[in-house]
């Protein structure tokens, strides 16, 4: 008698062709855990995107949309909660529920599928909410910031397992009282799609003649770039080769091409976020990957975007605390340099330093070739599935 592999239900505001790095990541591992055999089910918001094709060529993976594609507002966010609660609570019973982090407080669905499908719970913490709202900038009154801390806390303290993406966010946790054998650490991955072919890399961007700094993906209020600025005022006056290019969205995009403009900073260049299809040749188009993240979201937060650099094998400078998962990972791989985000004197000589020295750029980016060999996706997927697997495991047992 063959043994019925387990079913899984994720729940998440975004799913491709939606943007959004919490998407991305959530297709990718829908579509391993449906290469295992599991039974794969996604409830997600955008009834106006179709179903992606590599997921709807799997016949054991079913996608439930529920409402059109949520708005980034506080009503926005809480109408996907509310519908993708009440949908994941009428779906029939799944072994394993996923919860992401978009919308934010989606741990409390994960709670409410556990309570009234007698569902393991398995949390998987890109961002940790609602700790992370003060320093996003959200408005939000300090009693009820205080209420959804409780209910998100009790959620987590019950969920079977908190998959968080850096030992900084497994500190967080444990500090605020959720047990350390619950937490378990598995990093994010670069997408297999944004690696360029070898031979196809000399011809990535041909018209491109700078020393190319490069930030992609959302600029916000946790991601500081007051720095990045300054450096580029001196820069354009003592290294005019050099370029910073800022390929994405967010909140802040507008006020950094305002002070662009201002500055006549024309070393300073901003593209709209990109397709699918032409990431590959922006992320191996820079020499150099620039990340940045508020110190105040250390332990909160772990962007994505760090990991693609190692899809293009490059040097990454890191604006942010030393103590974040990012900064312990460039000490750990010596692929980069991180830099704190007041001393632009420092910002300036990492640039220079991979500008000038070859020597320099080649032992970080030789360091980010052995990081790329480790952040796969293959890699942390298997982790995933040997976890889930264990949650299912020992449910049974109980």
């Amino acid at each position: 008698m063959v043994k019925r592999k387990p079913s899984i239900l994720f729940i998440n505001r975004v799913l491709p062709p939606q943007r959004g790095a919490t998407g991305r990541m959530l297709s990718d591992l829908a579509l391993g855990f449906a290469k295992d055999g599991w039974k794969v089910t996604v409830v997600t918001t955008g009834t106006d995107h179709p179903v992606p094709s590599q997921i709807k060529k799997k016949a054991n993976i079913e996608v439930f949309r529920v409402g059109k594609t949520a708005e980034k507002t506080k009503l926005g966010y809480l109408k996907a909660l509310i519908q993708m609660s009440l949908k994941g609570c009428l779906l029939p019973r799944h072994d394993i529920v996923v919860t992401m982090t978009d919308p934010p407080l989606l741990a409390l669905a994960g709670r409410l599928v556990q309570i009234f499908r007698s569902s393991r719970h398995i949390h998987w913490c890109q961002d940790l909410y609602p700790d992370l709202f003060p320093v996003v900038g959200a408005k939000l009154p300090s009693p009820l910031i205080r209420i959804f801390k409780n209910l998100t806390r009790k959620a987590l303290k019950k969920a079977d397992k908190i998959i968080v993406l850096g030992r900084c966010m497994a500190r967080q946790l444990t500090h605020s009282g959720v047990e350390p054998s619950r937490i378990s650490v598995i990093p994010n991955w670069y997408s297999a799609k944004m690696v360029m072919p070898k031979t196809g890399r000399k011809d990535a961007e041909p018209q491109n003649t700078k020393f190319r700094i490069l930030y992609t993906g959302t600029l916000s209020y946790i991601h500081p770039y007051s720095s990045i600025v300054e450096a580029a005022e001196k820069l354009q006056e003592t290294h005019p080769d050099i370029e910073i290019v800022f390929a994405g969205a967010g909140s802040s995009y507008k006020r950094l091409a305002e002070i662009r403009a201002e500055k006549r900073l024309s070393n300073i260049k901003l593209l709209p976020f990109q397709p699918n299809s032409k990431l590959p040749a922006l992320i191996e188009s820079g020499d150099v990957h620039l990340v940045t993240l508020s110190e105040k979201a250390t332990g909160l937060s772990v962007p994505s975007k760090f990991y693609n650099s190692f899809a293009a094998e490059r040097p990454v400078i890191f604006i942010g605390s030393k103590s974040s998962e990012i900064a312990r990972t460039i000490t750990d791989y010596k692929c980069g340099t991180v830099v704190s985000p007041d001393n632009v004197n420092a910002l300036i000589l990492a640039i220079e330093s991979y500008r000038e020295n070859e020597k320099v750029w080649f032992e970080a980016q030789k360091g980010a070739e052995q990081a790329a060999k480790v952040f796969t996706p293959e890699q942390s997927i298997q982790i995933w599935l040997e976890k889930a697997q264990s949650v299912v495991t020992n449910g049974q047992s109980k």
